[in-house]
């Protein structure tokens, strides 16, 4: 084990320098996972201090990744959701009278999966520290700040990043994913065991104490990933982790031009001129409008053409109709402009054969699926055991 342990405990060290934060790991296995370790994390902390039974509210914004508020009420955490303001943004008013006493932690992106910034974002991590809650950074959005932004430095306690997205691991439609949760030296004792601590020239996996917060998946979680990520990070090094972010932005704000240069496509919060960053969140409610074609017809006949779908947005779509291009850090322009011609050529299908793009994808190995058992709980089910007793099937 000690070759697989001492690349846990190198990239472990790579994180804390990106982030400023004194402890990674890596067994959550996403994003939505890290933000499930927060949250156990968060509530491990408060009883340690016998304060869980007071601070049960957890504070997230719209924009944020649902899986903030989510893991938040799985956890036992009443939550509290802070909406869009002018800026693209809640306001720190809006922050003033959301949080108090009954505050456990605020969890946020920044930037959010629209591209913008918030700015004021160290005063919000103040203000919930003079409420006594915790600070969790969602750094899914990591790619456009690699390199310029340490979480800890903002102030905030704990972090996490997606090594499928930001890393250099590979997506592989959904998965295999990691989730690195990192945290402060003061929510250390709180993470969830075991632990990989070096000693001398060997490794071990530290236990912990009564501390620990329960597990939130088998402790080796997706091993090949990190190990990915950490060649990744090793090959590209300081200057080529900037470089990457500024290529990502870059790459972005090219896709926004010429997207929006498309006739029936929009994006989110028009009103506001600056640049986006690593994602642009846009709408395709004009096209839909015109001709009847919506985002999810135009995702299936993307993959027509040999291009990944796009991700679309969290619920609730607060843009009508939304797709996301992420360009990511490494993308040559050859793949962005193609990607970007497919969906111009989408939208001329979407006024000269409508049903075309309705009935796709075409030239895959597997044909549009019909939702409707997804869409009815009596139907489906989890587990075979589930399937035959909700179908009152007699097993063998």
């Amino acid at each position: 084990m000690q070759g697989t342990l001492a690349i846990i405990h190198a990239f472990d060290l790579i994180l804390r320098e990106l982030s400023g934060m004194d402890q990674f790991i890596f067994h959550p296995g996403g994003g939505a996972d890290a933000a499930y370790a927060h949250c156990c994390v968060t509530r491990a902390y408060f009883a340690a201090r016998g304060e869980l039974g007071t601070r049960d509210e957890i504070v997230t914004t719209i924009q944020a990744h649902p899986c903030n508020a989510a893991t938040a009420a799985a956890s036992g955490f009443k939550v509290v959701t802070l909406l869009l303001e002018d800026k693209g943004y809640p306001s720190l008013e809006a922050l003033k009278a959301a949080i108090g006493p009954r505050t456990a932690a605020i969890m946020l992106n920044n930037p959010d999966d629209m591209g913008i910034y918030n700015p004021d974002i160290a005063d919000w991590v103040r203000l919930v520290h003079e409420a006594g809650a915790l600070a969790f950074y969602d750094h899914a959005n990591f790619n456009g700040v690699m390199g310029r932004i340490r979480a800890r430095e903002l102030g905030f306690d704990a972090c996490m990043y997606m090594l499928h997205k930001t890393f250099g691991a590979p997506k592989g439609g959904g998965g295999p994913a990691v989730g690195a949760y990192g945290c402060s030296a003061a929510l250390a004792p709180y993470l969830p065991a075991p632990v990989v601590r070096k000693e001398g020239d060997a490794y071990r996996l530290d236990q912990g104490d009564e501390r620990r917060s329960t597990k939130v998946r088998e402790f080796w979680g997706n091993v090949p990933q990190v190990l990915k990520a950490y060649a990744w990070a090793r090959a590209m090094g300081a200057e080529g982790i900037r470089e990457a972010a500024d290529l990502s932005v870059i790459g972005n704000n090219y896709m926004e031009k010429r997207l929006l240069g498309i006739d029936g496509i929009e994006k989110s919060h028009p009103q506001l001129d600056q640049h986006r960053l690593e994602m642009t969140r846009m709408s395709l409610a004009a096209l839909k409008e015109e001709t009847g074609i919506g985002t999810l017809d135009v995702q299936n006949r993307m993959v027509d053409f040999g291009v990944d779908a796009y991700w679309l947005s969290h619920e609730p779509w607060v843009v009508p109709e939304p797709f996301t291009p992420e360009a990511g850090e490494m993308y040559g322009k050859e793949d962005l402009d193609y990607w970007i011609d497919t969906i111009a050529h989408i939208a001329d299908e979407a006024r000269r054969e409508p049903e075309l793009v309705k009935s796709a994808p075409h030239n895959q190995a597997i044909a549009q699926l019909k939702p409707d058992w997804l869409e009815d709980p009596e139907r489906w089910a989890m587990t075979w055991r589930a399937y035959l007793k909700k179908h009152r099937v007699k097993g063998p």
